[in-house]
């Protein structure tokens, strides 16, 4: 009896003390977070800085985060991020398109920003890409697969490892189109590509309103735009985790702080800070069906 008792004791004990280690060692693993600006650059006690949506969010949501666990962010690009993610335990990439694809291999919190959806962007003055466009339609809104499709379709460059929604990635990556696209793999990403268009070295750019509109502020450019049938009206931009149990736990306590967050003035003030007051009223009515409707329904 008393030998029984000792063993049970000595099980218990090895118990608590193994919750012990695996706890501190649970805790002293970082969640490490891609995201797509120079980390170096990034403030969560500066209140005045704008740096693109994301930025903006994350400035907001991560001081709560990090009250449950540590969070360091580290820059790359989408496509190294998440080759990055597969290797870890508790890696994530922040303001990742959801895609079927991708559901099946990370976990998705549940959607953190919100974005007009992609548009086709050129320079104003190239009048060659001016000529294709009205010569493939005349209404508001074209279709990538015809512009692409032209023999006179001019370069389009992309980003490596990006996802652009199901419609345009199936165009894109028909073999026939290689020839017609300039990939770029650099960290730099979207400014990158806006940087080559600015120089000609390519002809179109797939890219969202906000993020045209903050590069243009910054630079002597004047570009055009147009509307693409492939493109969602709206984006969301979800935290993407490696499917682990450290991720699924990164995806829960991010989803916990989002809940308590998403509902406060300075969560919609982040995203309209980033928009044309001419786009606000539109944008205020698309946050407050993605976000405050559907958060009651939950």
């Amino acid at each position: 009896m008393l030998k029984r008792l000792v063993t049970r004791w000595v099980a218990a004990v090895s118990v608590v003390y193994l919750s012990m280690v695996c706890g501190v060692v649970s805790a002293a693993e970082p969640v490490n977070v891609w995201v797509d600006f120079a980390v170096s650059d990034f403030d969560d006690t500066d209140e005045t800085r704008w740096h693109s949506t994301e930025y903006a969010l994350l400035r907001i949501l991560l001081p709560e985060w990090r009250k449950q666990t540590e969070v360091e962010l580290l820059q790359s690009n989408t496509g190294r991020a998440i080759a990055q993610i597969r290797e870890q335990r508790a890696g994530c990439v922040s303001n990742l398109l959801l895609t079927p694809k991708r559901a099946e291999e990370l976990y998705f919190s549940e959607p953190f920003s919100l974005y007009f959806g992609l548009k086709l962007y050129y320079l104003s003055n190239n009048e060659k890409v001016k000529a294709e466009l009205a010569h493939i339609s005349s209404s508001r809104a074209v279709s990538l697969a015809d512009i692409l499709g032209a023999d006179s379709a001019g370069r389009l460059g992309v980003v490596s490892g990006r996802a652009y929604g199901a419609e345009i990635d199936a165009i894109i990556k028909q073999p026939e189109m290689r020839y017609k696209l300039y990939v770029r793999g650099a960290n730099d990403m979207a400014e990158g590509l806006l940087d080559m268009l600015s120089q000609g070295r390519v002809d179109y750019v797939l890219e969202y309103p906000e993020v045209v509109d903050h590069y243009v502020a910054e630079h002597e450019l004047v570009l055009s735009s147009v509307s693409l049938k492939e493109s969602n009206e709206m984006t969301t931009g979800h935290l993407a985790c490696a499917k682990t149990a450290q991720g699924q736990r990164a995806i829960e306590q991010f989803n916990q702080v989002l809940a308590d967050l998403v509902v406060q003035p300075a969560y919609l003030d982040a995203h309209l800070a980033g928009l044309p007051e001419s786009l606000q009223k539109v944008f205020r009515q698309r946050f407050k069906q993605t976000f405050l409707e559907s958060s009651n329904g939950r």
